[in-house]
């Protein structure tokens, strides 16, 4: 599931190849959210290769792992919540191409749109903190954001652009496979799903905190929607 690192990090894709990848994403988002491969897992995770089975304590958001056809050592990890009164431009909270979306995600420093192409796909290099350590993480992603009958998916993964080469001065993290899904359920809730299969690059193992970094930021996206929802209440929200 996903894409495995580029074979060149400083080289620039056609539109064509781009646009492939985020058909693949958003393709990808859409069978995980469907799939019964995943299993129940808690927040406090060992690097162990053992399932864990259990609740998480944390109010209705429930989270999964799963392990990845690449040949990589990462997990694939779901964190999934019901929420209320979710509007249709909800979904476009978390894109990188509206400006909301670096007012309620904290760890972001800076997003740069670098082209966008047809049938809502971007190109996008991201700077972001975590609280792991002092070490700012770069990545450049295709996103795509689709319209299905059967709900509204977002897919991202990592690529390559010959404008932004690896740098020693930040840690390049590249996303398998990153993404959220929206699918409307009977009395007016809807389903959501924040998948994640991402490659940090770090000598330590990160893996194991995964489904803590997904906790954090699907609590940030649940303050910002919240935010959102007020902005909405009184007419603000056209800009989003």
């Amino acid at each position: 599931m996903g894409v495995y690192e580029p074979a060149k990090w400083n080289k620039t894709l056609t539109e064509k190849e781009y646009c492939k990848l985020g058909e693949l994403a958003v393709n990808e988002i859409k069978m995980l959210t469907d799939s019964d491969k995943w299993r129940q897992t808690t927040i406090h995770q060992d690097s162990s290769d053992e399932e864990d089975e259990g609740d998480d304590d944390n109010g209705n958001v429930t989270f999964y792992k799963c392990k990845s056809n690449l040949n990589v050592r990462q997990r694939v990890y779901m964190a999934r919540t019901i929420m209320n009164d979710v509007p249709e431009k909800f979904v476009q909270l978390p894109l990188p191409w509206k400006r909301f979306r670096a007012l309620w995600d904290k760890e972001i420093e800076d997003l740069t749109i670098i082209a966008q192409y047809p049938n809502n796909v971007y190109l996008v290099r991201e700077l972001r903190k975590t609280e792991l350590n002092d070490s700012q993480y770069e990545s450049i992603n295709v996103w795509k954001l689709h319209y299905h009958e059967s709900g509204i998916y977002i897919g991202v993964c990592g690529t390559s652009h010959a404008f932004y080469p690896p740098s020693k001065s930040m840690k390049r993290t590249h996303y398998y496979l990153h993404g959220y899904s929206f699918i409307e359920l009977p009395g007016e809730i809807t389903q959501v799903s924040i998948i994640s299969h991402v490659n940090y690059n770090t000598l330590t193992s990160v893996d194991r905190y995964v489904p803590a970094i997904l906790q954090k930021h699907l609590k940030e996206f649940q303050i910002g929607s919240r935010t959102f929802n007020k902005k909405r209440k009184y007419g603000e929200d056209d800009d989003y």
